[in-house]
């Protein structure tokens, strides 16, 4: 089950929703470095591995590694899903690839308060990519009933990931892109988005 495809592009789920777009350039304010064991792992599956024969391979050899190395430091506060429905309306509804959520008080098969939506890019669509993960964004936005939170969305194709909040009726899209070619770049920017949502949370979980 996919978002809407009505919507092809950002600019077009901007106007429809009303949004103020802006671009701005994205803090990263933690900066971390991959582990030289897990460089070493992930550099041979890239060379090993034909990763971008599917949209699955890409996901399994490439984004979700990443992901798992710069939430794992964080476990104690969020969840990372896969593949989780989210319904926020008739329109606002589909399965982002990956969402981050607060961790549950109720266990970790409980999927509650989430924070960020990831989309691969289907086939380096990156026009597409972004319209869809928008509309995870407002969902994820309208869900949680909390506009004065941010949401973030990512799009990526596993090489290129871009980076965007929702901050009530504000796009703002950072302009810069990170590639796994500076693959530390792109931890620390996952890392720099972590910190601000553990900032955010009602109370520390208990660890």
């Amino acid at each position: 089950m996919a978002f809407t495809k009505k919507y092809k592009s950002l600019g077009e789920v901007i106007l429809a929703y009303r949004l103020h777009y802006r671009q701005e350039r994205f803090n990263t304010t933690i900066k971390k470095n991959a582990p030289r064991k897990w460089l070493e792992e992930f550099r041979f599956d890239l060379a090993k591995i034909p990763f971008d024969a599917s949209e699955a391979t890409i996901r399994e050899v490439v984004i979700f590694p990443i992901l798992r190395l710069a939430w794992k430091p964080y476990s104690d506060y969020f969840t990372l899903w896969g593949h989780k429905a989210i319904v926020a309306d008739e329109e606002l509804n589909g399965i982002p690839d990956y969402i981050i959520a607060k961790n549950s008080e109720y266990g970790r098969i409980v999927f509650e308060s989430p924070y960020i939506a990831v989309i691969e890019a289907k086939m380096d669509d990156f026009t597409g990519g972004w319209a869809q993960c928008a509309l995870e964004m407002l969902a994820i936005q309208k869900i949680n009933n909390t506009p004065n939170v941010p949401v973030f969305g990512i799009v990526t194709n596993g090489e290129v990931w871009q980076f965007a909040q929702l901050d009530g009726f504000s796009f703002i899209d950072f302009e810069q892109s990170f590639s796994f070619n500076n693959i530390n770049s792109i931890i620390s920017g996952l890392s720099s988005m972590f910190e601000f949502y553990k900032a955010k949370l009602p109370q520390v979980v208990n660890q």
